[in-house]
């Protein structure tokens, strides 16, 4: 999850850095791409962070049965 932290952080930045370069009829067209990356990586981010937890319950799952 802090990989997938520091790569949006980057992906921000560069959007910003995009936004104030770019001319004006260009920099409407940045949206496009983030609107339909932003949902996509927000998804995919939600469904690694459910595999961590369901890894993580079978884990501490295992170290109860061995502690009864």
């Amino acid at each position: 999850m802090i990989k997938v932290s520091v790569i949006g952080g980057i992906a921000i930045l560069v959007f910003i850095g995009l936004m104030s370069a770019l001319p004006n009829p260009y920099r409407h067209l940045l949206w496009i791409p983030y609107g339909i990356l932003l949902p996509l990586a927000i998804v995919m981010g939600n469904r690694k962070q459910q595999k961590i937890r369901q890894e993580e319950s079978q884990i501490h799952a295992g170290d109860a049965k061995w502690r009864a």
